[in-house]
């Protein structure tokens, strides 16, 4: 299964720390929403300090301030039963500006919490059919209404999101971002765009959103063959008791005793008295 792009949600505009986008068409659990968001100084001034707020369940794919004159953020989610019922997206910015943004949705994305690879510089997809968002801003004196067209990536047929320029303050700024299937999978070591003006300063960013990755192998079965040895020692020894017999020397008694004891009757003693010679 490759990741198909659904539908698109129409491009918000907002002056306001508040930008709401429409909900895409046909939302399904399961299916990638990808949010575009633009933010662009109201009046003449600088965004210094000020960013895109974190939508509460999404997840930043790359949110920068470029220099001090405009700020981008690609957010994403997996839709929910919640997504599926609610009608539109409001996302925050740090004050009150010019926001602009869209949302993408897409089938046939990896289904874990994080399919995104998101790069700056060279990247190669493990596979074909990643999903590619790339936006570029450009910036200098007023020179007028500009346009951005023509954006290029290796093997990446690209359809535009937004295209706006912003020449009111100072300075002057063009800004636009498209999305598109990498069909082959090819190392994309740089990516770009046409700008219909000239432009001294340029920002340009780019994400990647992985489709299922084919992870089938084979398993080899190893078939173990056990050894049986010979015996090399043999025990055939009988062995038997030998039983001792015990002789018991009787001792004969040497002594004797009579019993019970035998009574001699004694001599009367005389009872005749003689009288001393004096």
């Amino acid at each position: 299964m490759a990741i198909v792009v659904e539908s698109v949600s129409p491009v918000a505009t907002a002056i306001s720390s508040n930008l709401t986008v429409t909900k895409p068409t046909g939302v399904a659990v399961g299916d990638l929403l990808v949010a575009v968001l633009f933010a662009v100084e109201a009046d003449v001034g600088s965004l210094a300090g000020e960013s895109w707020t974190l939508l509460s369940g999404w997840s930043n794919a790359g949110s920068v301030l470029n220099g001090v004159t405009n700020a981008v953020s690609f957010q994403y989610k997996l839709a929910t039963s919640g997504d599926v019922s609610a009608s539109n997206f409001t996302f925050n910015f740090s004050d009150n500006e010019t926001l602009r943004g869209y949302i993408v949705r897409a089938s046939g994305n990896m289904t874990e919490a994080d399919p995104l690879r998101s790069s700056s510089v060279a990247f190669t997809p493990e596979t074909d059919g990643f999903l590619v968002f790339t936006h570029f801003v450009g910036v200098d004196s007023p020179v007028g209404p500009s346009t951005i067209s023509d954006y290029t990536a290796a093997g990446v047929s690209f359809t535009e999101g937004d295209d706006s320029y912003h020449g009111d303050g100072t300075p002057g700024l063009v800004q636009g971002s498209a999305y598109g299937i990498q069909a082959t999978a090819t190392a994309v070591s740089s990516f770009t765009a046409t700008f219909s003006s000239t432009f001294d300063t340029q920002y340009k960013q780019i994400a990647f959103f992985a489709p299922p990755i084919n992870a089938a192998g084979t398993n080899t079965l190893t078939t173990a063959t056990s050894a049986s040895f010979t015996q090399a020692g043999t025990a055939d020894t009988i062995i038997g008791n030998v039983l001792t017999e015990t002789d018991t020397t009787v001792f004969a008694q040497n002594g004797k005793g009579t019993a019970p004891t035998q009574w001699t009757n004694e001599t009367k003693p005389s009872t005749t008295w003689v009288n001393e010679t004096k």
